[in-house]
């Protein structure tokens, strides 16, 4: 019995869907708007892209076509028109949060810093985890790096 070649297998479709994948780009979610359509015109108009979004409740979301209009927009929306928004950020922007622990209390920053530079790591800054309650120190620190091959 001869197969037919003539269709792609499931597995060669998944191939091809995969390496069209779009990074993610997150939302903009502004409060408190009272005219969502006008607002989307507006945005519309300044990027020059088809920007789309849903009103949820009084709340405006904002899903953009890219990640530089997702920036644009962000700056636009806060800095010029002064409206209260929140957004994630982009994965490629995120900083890497890494806990020490096996130190004791008492072990200093300084010294944990110099170690880490001597390992080669370029780090945004170190500081020792407190306790909720009261003032303690715990034997716990957090090294933030930003995000990039070395690290």
């Amino acid at each position: 019995m001869q197969v037919d070649d003539e269709f792609p297998s499931l597995n060669d479709s998944m191939k091809i869907n995969d390496s069209k994948k779009l990074p993610y780009i997150p939302p903009i979610v502004v409060d408190k708007v009272n005219d969502g359509k006008k607002r989307m015109d507006e945005l519309n108009d300044l990027t020059n892209k088809k920007v789309t979004a849903r009103v949820v409740g009084d709340n405006l979301k904002i899903f953009p076509p890219s990640v530089e209009a997702q920036r644009f927009i962000r700056s636009e929306i806060t800095n010029k028109r002064k409206l209260q928004a929140h957004t994630f950020l982009i994965p490629k922007d995120k900083q890497l949060k890494i806990v020490i622990r096996g130190l004791p209390n008492d072990y200093p920053t300084a010294d944990l810093i110099k170690n880490l530079r001597n390992e080669s790591f370029h780090m945004e800054y170190v500081t020792q985890l407190k306790h909720r309650g009261g003032n303690g120190n715990m034997p716990l620190f957090l090294a933030v790096l930003p995000k990039n091959e070395k690290n």
